[in-house]
């Protein structure tokens, strides 16, 4: 009766959970709360093929923190070339059309030329030093934001590699083994060969590792799902896709 009880209990939270993300889903879908009830499918497995170096290069390429950072640094070594010019001769040339009097005097062409020539560097080095100071400053930030787009991208990529590891231990190693055990159990409990606590509690824990493996399937989606968030990218689900693609397929 105590076990008998405790699935109530498990069952009634379970209702009530469904219910929680039924409200979520409606409002996602921008659906009135009184719609009919959406029926999910049930979840697929989505294998994660790609490489972390490639993922990393596509992330790093398209992330806009980075690029913002990189725009940066390539403005301020435009200043620095900018500072190096100044330590050579300025030229100037002029040329100027004009006509005063018409009646009087012939319009005529004025052409100058001119050349200034930086006799003491001290303005020119103090310039160069501030722009080549400046320059660690963007050099800096994108190393930063690169660091961090790939500290976050190798959190995802572990937990799309770890969920998918357990799913493959719970659908190729617990599930059968606690299936088999439980048939066993049942089998020995009509020949009276075993008592209903021991059957109940082989029942139980095929429950929980089938309950483990439908959490983990969201749980790879979810990681995956983030990966293509941070890369902007799509990522197939199949290695021929990808194969055939010859990389990653930008969304």
């Amino acid at each position: 009766q105590v076990q008998q009880t405790k699935l109530l209990r498990d069952i009634s939270m379970h209702h009530l959970e469904v219910g929680t993300l039924q409200t979520r889903l409606k409002q996602l879908l921008n659906r009135p709360q009184s719609a009919v009830e959406i029926e999910p499918v049930p979840p697929t497995e989505t294998p994660l093929h790609i490489p972390f170096d490639e993922l990393l290069a596509a992330a790093q390429g398209q992330t806009p923190e980075i690029a913002a950072a990189q725009n940066m640094n390539e403005r301020q070594k435009l200043q620095v070339d900018v500072a190096h010019m100044d330590f050579y001769p300025d030229f100037n040339v002029q040329a100027m059309y004009q006509q005063t009097d018409p009646g009087r005097y012939r319009p005529y062409f004025q052409m100058t030329f001119g050349i200034k020539i930086p006799l003491h560097y001290g303005k020119q080095r103090s310039e160069l030093a501030q722009a080549e100071a400046g320059l660690g400053r963007p050099r800096s930030g994108q190393e930063a934001q690169a660091q961090q787009v790939a500290a976050d991208l190798r959190q995802q990529y572990l937990s799309a590699q770890q969920t998918e590891e357990l799913l493959k231990i719970n659908r190729e190693g617990l599930i059968p083994q606690a299936r088999s055990g439980f048939q066993a159990g049942l089998a020995d409990y009509r020949n009276n060969r075993q008592g209903f606590p021991g059957l109940l509690t082989s029942y139980l824990d095929l429950l929980r590792f089938e309950q483990d493996n439908w959490q983990n399937i969201p749980n790879t989606e979810t990681a995956i799902a983030r990966l293509e968030q941070m890369n902007g990218l799509w990522l197939p689900s199949d290695a021929s896709e990808w194969s055939s693609a010859g990389g990653i397929t930008t969304a």
